[in-house]
């Protein structure tokens, strides 16, 4: 004889929520907020440095390549002026005027001149295109730009400065991206500090929870809170190796 067994579909589902404060009791979490926000500060900082050492480096190419086409006019020139010498120099040993070997010194210096020029008109291309590299601009439009002014070089007004205040330093990015690192450093002091003490935090969950079985329903709410105290007793000296570092840090941020 044979028996069949039954067993009721059992269904069950829940939904919680999870959360943990932590009591800053030292300091530790507003030390690494603010040294985070610092960092912040010191990155945007390090992006303008990182523009005016971009302008600075665009303003240095353009003079080369403004200087570099000056002296090519007068490569061009000194070629031009030779290759003529060099003609009039072949007439004359044609009529007799002068000896052959002088008509090939120039003929010589003629062609050395040429090279010169040549050479000269390679490296402002080599100067055109640091320009392109540095503006990312297309090497025809940027030529078209420049050619108004070939060979100008750029005559800044004169000015003195007589007095300059320690406001005025302050706003360069790099002074300030440093002012920056040493605020970071100094929190990072609090941080490592504060990790040498105890922590205490508050954790909560709340749950609710249905069950289903037989046909019986059943359901249920589930919570928990507490706190948690964390002591550091004996870690061989890790805490206060740390701490002694981020001093160190400091000590390096605030002479530089």
């Amino acid at each position: 004889h044979g028996r069949e067994h039954s067993f009721p579909t059992r269904r069950s589902s829940d939904l919680g929520i999870d959360a943990t404060w932590e009591i800053d009791l030292f300091g530790a979490t507003r030390a690494q907020v603010a040294a985070a926000q610092a960092r912040s500060d010191q990155a945007a900082a390090g992006w303008h440095d990182a523009r005016v050492s971009l302008a600075a480096d665009v303003a240095a190419a353009y003079v080369a390549l403004r200087a570099c086409e000056a002296q090519l006019q007068v490569a061009d020139q000194d070629a031009a002026s030779q290759r003529q010498t060099a003609q009039l120099t072949r007439e004359k040993v044609r009529v007799g005027f002068e000896a052959p070997a002088n008509g090939a010194l120039a003929d010589g210096a003629a062609a050395d001149a040429a090279n010169r020029a040549i050479a000269q008109r390679a490296d402002c291309d080599v100067a055109l295109q640091a320009l392109v590299v540095l503006t990312g601009l297309p090497a025809a439009d940027l030529r078209a730009r420049l050619a108004p002014r070939t060979a100008t070089l750029p005559q800044p007004a004169a000015f003195a400065v007589s007095v300059l205040p320690a406001q005025l330093l302050a706003q360069r990015p790099d002074v300030a991206a440093a002012e920056r690192a040493l605020v970071a450093a100094a929190a990072d002091v609090g941080v490592a500090e504060a990790a040498r003490y105890p922590r205490l935090t508050f954790n909560g969950n709340l749950a609710a929870a249905t069950l289903r079985s037989g046909g019986a329903t059943l359901d249920g709410t589930a919570w928990g809170f507490g706190p948690t105290l964390v002591l550091p007793l004996f870690d061989a000296g890790a805490r206060a190796g740390r701490e002694d570092a981020a001093r160190a840090r400091y000590d390096a941020a605030r002479a530089a």
